[in-house]
Formats: C-alpha cells, sequence, structure tokens
C-alpha cells in the first residue's frame, strides 16, 4: 500500500490546503492512503470520518508534535496529549500507549531532529523523503542511515 504520511491541511498554519483537495489529489497520485498530521492537534477528527472513505482511500490521523528537539508524527490515541513534553518523556509515553512517532524531516535546516535521539532508541522510525525538503535535507537522511546501520 501507498500512503502519504505527512500531510497538513488548513488547520496547521503552513498550509492552506483544505481536505477536499488533499483527499482528491491522493486519490488521482495513486495513493492508497494519506495521514493527515496537523501541527500539534487532532482536530481534523471534527470534520472527518478516519478510516475508509467512499472513493476506496483510507484516511489516517495523527498529528505532528514540535519539540525543542525535532519535530515527531504521532500516530494513535494523543487526542489530549499536552503540550510542551520533553522529548524523552512524550517518545517514551508514545511507545508505552501502544503508539508510533516518527522523526519528521530530521535534517531540516532550522526544524532538525537531534541525532542522539534515533541513535539511543528513543524514536525508530525516520521520515526520509519530504515533499517540503530541500534536496539536500533529504540526501542526508540517506547518508545518516546508511552510517547508522554500518555502526
Amino acid at each position: 500500500m501507498r500512503f502519504d504520511l505527512h500531510v497538513h491541511t488548513s488547520i496547521s498554519p503552513c498550509s492552506n490546503l483544505q481536505i477536499h483537495d488533499i483527499l482528491g489529489h491522493a486519490k488521482a497520485r495513486g495513493l492508497d492512503g494519506v495521514c493527515i498530521t496537523d501541527h500539534n492537534t487532532m482536530e481534523i477528527r471534527r470534520n472527518l470520518k478516519e478510516g475508509l472513505q467512499e472513493d476506496g482511500l483510507c484516511v489516517l490521523f495523527g498529528m505532528e508534535y514540535g519539540t525543542p528537539d525535532g519535530d515527531f508524527l504521532l500516530f494513535g490515541p494523543f487526542e489530549d496529549l499536552p503540550s510542551g513534553l520533553p522529548t524523552p518523556q512524550l517518545l517514551k509515553f508514545v511507545e508505552q500507549s501502544g503508539g508510533a512517532a516518527v522523526a519528521a524531516h530530521p535534517f531540516r535546516s532550522g526544524r532538525s531532529v537531534r541525532e542522539e535521539i534515533v541513535r539511543e532508541g528513543l524514536c525508530r522510525i525516520v521520515e526520509s523523503i519530504n515533499g517540503r525538503n530541500a534536496e539536500r535535507e533529504n540526501a542526508s537522511v540517506g547518508i545518516w542511515n546508511r552510517r547508522v546501520m554500518l555502526n
């Protein structure tokens, strides 16, 4: 299955995309689903039903949670997650709750994820390609992954 795991709607300050446009573009591009990950909120639940849509597209809800150590895509029952949690506490809570955390755009200038967070196993999944990243930022993820795999 092909999913875009990192999509923001107009709920996020960095996006002006409306949900109907996102769903239409996803289907037209051959995706099987999208994960709506607005910044620090799962408010999309008020506007859309999670799961299979009438056209067969699967929609999942998550959020992009900002920390001083970088941004993380969170998937799980986190509607009431307080803001401002320290990164280690946040990631341990996500794991203990049976959720998943993805280090978002880990090499983006100004919003990178501290390498130690991944190296120490606090976050085991890393976003490797982000459409808003510069090519060099996406390439840095691949180089870093290869280096970590060799050690």
